[in-house]
C-alpha cells in the first residue's frame, strides 16, 4: 500500500510538472507562467485552456480562438465554440454551423 501511494504521488507530480507553461488568473483575466514563475503570456484572456498540440484555446468576450506558446494569436477569437486540437484539426462553430480548421485557421 505504501509503495502504490508513493508511485501514485510520483505520477501526479510528474504529470503536473511535465508542462512548459501553467495557467494563472489575476483580476479575472488568465495568462501563463513558466516553471520559474515568470509571466510568459500576460493575463489578458477571459479564459485560457491548457496547450494541446502547441496551441491553447482562449476566450475573449464570448468568442474563442487559439494562441501559441509565445502568446501570439494564431487563430483570432471569432468562433462561438471550439474543441481542442487533435491530429492537427479543431472543430469550430460559427453562425450555427460546425466545421474543422487547421492550426493556421484555414477551413478544412
Amino acid at each position: 500500500m505504501r509503495w502504490s501511494l508513493l508511485l501514485m504521488c510520483s505520477f501526479i507530480t510528474t504529470s503536473l510538472f511535465a508542462q512548459d507553461l501553467y495557467k494563472i488568473r489575476v483580476e479575472r483575466k488568465e495568462g501563463f507562467i513558466n516553471k520559474k514563475g515568470d509571466v510568459v503570456i500576460p493575463n489578458s484572456f477571459d479564459k485560457a485552456y491548457n496547450f494541446e498540440e502547441d496551441l491553447a484555446k482562449i476566450k475573449s468576450g464570448s468568442k474563442y480562438g487559439f494562441i501559441n506558446k509565445s502568446g501570439k494569436t494564431v487563430v483570432p477569437a471569432q468562433y462561438s465554440k471550439v474543441s481542442g486540437f487533435s491530429e492537427g484539426l479543431s472543430a469550430v462553430k460559427n453562425d450555427g454551423k460546425w466545421f474543422f480548421i487547421d492550426k493556421t485557421g484555414a477551413k478544412k
